[in-house]
This record gives C-alpha cells, structure tokens and sequence, in this order.
C-alpha cells in the first residue's frame, strides 16, 4: 500500500527572487526516503510567481532541497549518529551517498555560507565576526536536529539577496569561490 501525505503552507508565500507573490499552480509527488527502504510520497505544492513566472516547489521541513533522503536521515549520517549496529539502520544509505553529502556541505555556495553567517550572528550572542565557513557549519551542526532547514533556508535568503542586490552580507574569511 502506497502512502501519500499532502503538503501545504498556511502562509501566504511569497518568490525568493522578486518578492512577489506566488499562486498555485499544480501539485506533484516527491519521494522521500526513509531507513529500511521506507519510502513515503509527498504531494508538494508548486507554486508560480505571479511577475517573474518562475515555479517553485512547497518543500516541508522534512526534505532538503534536490535530495531524495529525508533531512533527518542526511543529518544523522553526516553528524555520525547513526552506526551500522542500529538495527533500524539495516538499509541506510551508501557511503558513496554520504561523501556525496558531506563534499555537498562542504562545498556550498559563498553567498550560502553568508546568510548561515547572519542566521548565526542573529542567534549567538558572542558571535565571533572571523569565522570560518568550516566553523560555521560546525555551529550550525551544534544547533541539533533541524540544522538541514537552516542550511535550506540559506539557500532561499542567498538567492533571494543574489537577486534583489539590496544591501551587502558580510564577508567571510577563508571563504572559497566555487
């Protein structure tokens, strides 16, 4: 028996690239994976900007964007939580998959590594301005379970910046051009 769950915002969304609003378009099924070949389907939203025209997909917290696994599973394996002797983890993604996760993580887009710099900065006291983009993600990882919505909505905030051009982030140190 297949399982489908719905997906929707009660918020009213609006585009990361022009600010406008967004309406519904149609709906489609995502996968996400699950431990011990559990796979579950998402119906996900997508939804159309109503100046730009450009479609966007009402991801839940759950999913990372362009990634099949749930976030949970993707954060467990490369924060190591998770070992071969869990017997819920019998089926657990290959490690080819988790290097692939963990160069991912390692290689985000600077402008991404920018907006993780303000989401901290925004949340730390003491934050500390020379910052690495290793000892950012690092922070971001200590934050717990839901560290991947960061990472996530980082993305969102950096494209939404690269598009807008208002106002500059900071720079970061050690930041690397990819």
């Amino acid at each position: 028996m297949i399982k489908l769950f719905l997906c929707e915002s009660r918020e009213n969304p609006i585009c990361p690239y022009c600010n406008s609003a967004l309406k519904y378009r149609d709906s489609r099924k995502r996968i996400m994976r699950w431990y011990n070949s559990g796979v579950r389907y998402i119906i996900v939203r997508r939804m159309k900007c109503t100046s730009c025209n450009k479609l966007h997909a009402e991801l839940p917290d759950c999913l990372a964007p362009y990634k099949q696994y749930a976030a949970e599973i993707i954060e467990n394996e490369i924060d190591g939580i998770v070992s071969e002797d869990d017997l819920c983890t019998e089926d657990r993604p290959c490690s080819k998959t988790v290097d692939r996760w963990n160069q991912w993580l390692l290689n985000l887009n600077p402008k991404v590594l920018r907006s993780l710099f303000s989401i901290l900065k925004s949340l730390i006291n003491n934050f500390k301005i020379s910052y690495t983009p290793e000892e950012i993600l690092l922070s971001i990882r200590k934050f717990g379970a839901g560290w991947m919505t960061l990472v996530s909505v980082a993305g969102i905030i950096s494209r939404e910046h690269n598009r807008n051009e208002k106002g500059s982030a900071p720079e970061l140190s050690g930041a690397r051009d990819i």
